[in-house]
């Protein structure tokens, strides 16, 4: 019996509670952290995010949906953005 796995990476979403925007696609790797997730690229880049787990679609749309609740006090976005080693 063969069986083909296909290579499913995935696109998170960010839904601050006026809509849901792509943060970032073609994801290989997500890594819980303190306060958010650490997202890895299939080229290894990396960021970081604030956030808690909204949605995971493995099926469908390859996806996953995080909340926020942001302010200018409380920014959920670190801009940390490097290369994995």
């Amino acid at each position: 019996m063969n069986v083909e796995l296909d290579m499913c990476l995935i696109t998170v979403y960010i839904d601050s509670g006026a809509g849901q925007k792509e943060f970032m696609r073609d994801i290989a790797r997500l890594e819980a952290e303190a306060e958010g997730f650490s997202l890895i690229d299939l080229f290894g880049t990396r960021k970081s995010v604030r956030g808690k787990l909204k949605r995971i679609d493995f099926i469908d749309q390859h996806t996953v949906v995080l909340e926020q609740n942001c302010d200018k006090s409380n920014p959920c976005m670190s801009g940390k953005v490097k290369k994995s080693p």
